[in-house]
C-alpha cells in the first residue's frame, strides 16, 4: 500500500521534471498566489488521474481523442490571450475569490487528458490494488513538480519586469496549445495550409504583442502619476495639521527650530528635493515635545496609514514618510513603533489608539 504511493510519487515526480507541468507553473507562478496554484494543480491533477482510472477505456469509446486534444489545445490558446489581460489596482482587488483555483484547475486538468502523466496513472492503476493510494500518489507527484515551477517562477518574477513575464507566460502557452492543436488535425493537413496557419498566427502573435506593450506602458504611466499625486495630498494634508500642532511664538517665545519635534517635521515637509538616508536620519527620541495636541498627531498617522494601505512599499521604503510617522508617533504616544512588517504596525496603532481612548 504505502509502497504504492511512494511509486506513484516518485514516477509522476521524475516524469513531470521539464514538463509542460513545471513550465504552466512557472508561468501561473507570475499571476496567482502559491496556495491557489497548488490547490488547482491538486485538484485538476485528481480529477485528471481519477477520470483516467475510473472512466479512462469509457471515454475513449465515446469521444475521440482528437477531440480532446483539440479542445485542450484551443484551452491553451485561450490561456495565452488572458495572461495579457492587463489588470490595473482596482481590478485586482475584485478578482473572485476562487478564480485563480479554478483557471489553474482546469489548465492541468485538460492540459494532462491524454499526456504520459494520465496514461501513467491509468497504468499504476490497473497493477495497483490500492487505487486510492496510487491517485494520491500522481496528485502528489504533481504538485511536488509544480512547486518547484513556482519556485523557478518566483524567482523569476523578482529579476524580470512584470511586462515580459506576461509575454513570456502569453508564448508558452501560445506553444502548448498550437502543440495539442497540430497533434490534433493540423498534422492531417497539406504543408500549405500549414503554411498559411503559421503565418496567420505570427501576424496575429505581432499586433497582440505591439498592443500589449503600448497599453502596459500607458497603464504604467498612469500609475506613477497617480502615485505622485496621492503622495503629494498625503504631505499637504500632513503640513496642515503640523501647522495647526504648531505653538507658535506666543507660546514658545523662542522657537528651537529642528530641536522640536514639530519643527522638525516641518523642515521634513520642505525637504523634498533632497532624500534622506539612514545615515543622516535625525534621532526623533532627542527632539523636543512640548505637549503638542495628541488627537492632531493621530490624524497625521492616520493619513500615512491610507496611503501605505495603497503603497505598502513606502512604509519602509520612504524614509521621510518614516521620520513624520515616528515624530507624530512620539507626540501621540510617547514613544514610536520600530516594527518593519507593516500589518504588525497597524495593529500596534489601532491598539495604541484604543488604550487613549479609554483614558
Amino acid at each position: 500500500m504505502f509502497s504504492d504511493y511512494i511509486g506513484a510519487v516518485l514516477l509522476i515526480f521524475f516524469a513531470e521534471m521539464g514538463d509542460k507541468t513545471q513550465f504552466l507553473a512557472i508561468a501561473f507562478a507570475t499571476k496567482y498566489p502559491i496556495k491557489k496554484i497548488l490547490l488547482g494543480v491538486g485538484i485538476g491533477a485528481f480529477l485528471n488521474h481519477g477520470l483516467a482510472m475510473l472512466l479512462g477505456r469509457i471515454l475513449v469509446k465515446f469521444v475521440s481523442g482528437n477531440i480532446i486534444t483539440l479542445t485542450a489545445g484551443l484551452m491553451f490558446i485561450y490561456f495565452a490571450f488572458m495572461s495579457l489581460k492587463i489588470d490595473d489596482d482596482e481590478t485586482k482587488n475584485t478578482t473572485t475569490k476562487y478564480g485563480a483555483i479554478i483557471t489553474v484547475s482546469l489548465a492541468f486538468f485538460l492540459g494532462e487528458l491524454g499526456d504520459k502523466t494520465q496514461l501513467a496513472a491509468l497504468g499504476l492503476s490497473l497493477n495497483s490494488s490500492y487505487v486510492p493510494f496510487v491517485l494520491l500518489g500522481t496528485v502528489t507527484g504533481m504538485v511536488l513538480t509544480s512547486a518547484i515551477g513556482i519556485f523557478i517562477g518566483l524567482k523569476l518574477g523578482k529579476k524580470i519586469p512584470e511586462d515580459k513575464l506576461k509575454f513570456s507566460s502569453f508564448l508558452m502557452f501560445l506553444l502548448f496549445g498550437f502543440e495539442k492543436i497540430y497533434y490534433s488535425y493540423l498534422h492531417l493537413t497539406t504543408p500549405r495550409v500549414l503554411l498559411l496557419i503559421i503565418l496567420l498566427s505570427i501576424i496575429i502573435i505581432f499586433f497582440t504583442s505591439k498592443r500589449f506593450f503600448n497599453n502596459y506602458s500607458k497603464l504604467e504611466t498612469t500609475k506613477l502619476k497617480k502615485h505622485a499625486e496621492l503622495l503629494k495630498d498625503t504631505k499637504n494634508k500632513i503640513e496642515e495639521k503640523v501647522d495647526i500642532l504648531c505653538k507658535g511664538l506666543e507660546s514658545c517665545k523662542v522657537c528651537d527650530g529642528n530641536s522640536c519635534l514639530i519643527g522638525y517635521m516641518k523642515s521634513l515637509l520642505k525637504s523634498t528635493n533632497k532624500p534622506l538616508n539612514k545615515e543622516d536620519s535625525t534621532k526623533i527620541g532627542d527632539l523636543k515635545n512640548k505637549n503638542f495636541d495628541k488627537n492632531e498627531a493621530i490624524i497625521i498617522i492616520n493619513y500615512l496609514i491610507d496611503y501605505y494601505n495603497k503603497y505598502e512599499s513606502e512604509y519602509t521604503n520612504n524614509l521621510q514618510l518614516l521620520k513624520l510617522r515616528e515624530a507624530a508617533e512620539v507626540i501621540a504616544f510617547g514613544d514610536f513603533s520600530t516594527s518593519s512588517n507593516y500589518k504588525e504596525y497597524v495593529d500596534i496603532i489601532n491598539n495604541k489608539t484604543s488604550y487613549l481612548k479609554v483614558l
